[in-house]
């Protein structure tokens, strides 16, 4: 079997790059929200690098990637993980908890025959490379509060937990399978939308209090707001994470 190591560096040098670009970021943020004027958005990108890291949720292993390694033995089989694949699919395209419950179901489908099908090597690696994507978000984290992605990484610290105590290679490969599907709400694109959506949260609940921001700012926000929604349909998830947070900052850090 060819060796994983190469390909197990490349991704944790990409982990890295998105952690410390992010907490960057992130920071930047928030030291220029304390100033009397947001700085543009536009002026505080990292690098083409970082963009493509962020943009990037590859790094986290997605239940599709494990099915192609996978040669059905039965026609059973093969509609199993068809059917899985295609759950899997419908769950990472929707932001509600009718995703994750679609994941769940995914890795029940797939789980026996991918614990059969896949090396203790492959396996090590699945488990790396989650444990490092957690860590990654964990960091990311101490710069934006957000306690959704944070409940999202305590119920995969769970099921990361249950596969280390599982005894049986087929519990250890659902468990595994379930943390997977937890962290994909800790990925960018799923980061950049939970907060443009907290930015048109705010800008409702600072609109309908009393003081009202003054009018520039408002516009500001909006305008901030406005472009967090178009970088999301762009799959720009960095600039969206960047300017959904300075919209939060304008309205709230008044």
């Amino acid at each position: 079997m060819r060796s994983l190591k190469p390909f197990r560096k490349k991704r944790l040098r990409h982990w890295f790059r998105w952690s410390t670009t992010v907490s960057a970021v992130a920071l930047t943020v928030a030291l220029s929200a304390c100033g009397d004027e947001v700085t543009d958005p536009d002026g505080v990108l990292a690098s083409a690098e970082a963009e493509a890291v962020m943009r990037s949720a590859g790094a986290l292993p997605a239940l599709p990637e494990l099915l192609d390694r996978v040669d059905p033995a039965t026609t059973q089989e093969r509609a199993t993980l068809y059917r899985a694949r295609e759950l899997w699919a419908a769950g990472a395209a929707l932001d509600d908890a009718r995703g994750g419950a679609r994941r769940r179901l995914a890795a029940r489908y797939a789980a026996p025959i991918l614990a059969d099908a896949l090396s203790e090597e492959e396996w090590a690696d699945v488990r790396t490379r989650i444990d490092d994507w957690h860590a990654t978000a964990e960091g990311m984290l101490r710069h934006i509060a957000m306690p959704a992605v944070d409940g999202r990484l305590q119920a995969a610290r769970r099921q990361l937990d249950r596969a280390t105590a599982s005894p049986s290679p087929r519990a250890r490969a659902y468990h595994l399978l379930l943390a997977a599907s937890e962290l994909v709400e800790t990925t960018p694109r799923f980061v950049a939308r939970a907060l443009t959506a907290e930015a048109e949260a705010a800008l409702r609940r600072v609109e309908a209090a009393a003081p009202a921001p003054s009018a520039a700012a408002l516009e500001r926000a909006h305008r901030l707001k406005d472009w967090a929604v178009q970088a999301v349909e762009e799959e720009d998830y960095l600039l969206a994470i960047q300017r959904a947070y300075y919209a939060i900052q304008l309205v709230e850090g008044r």
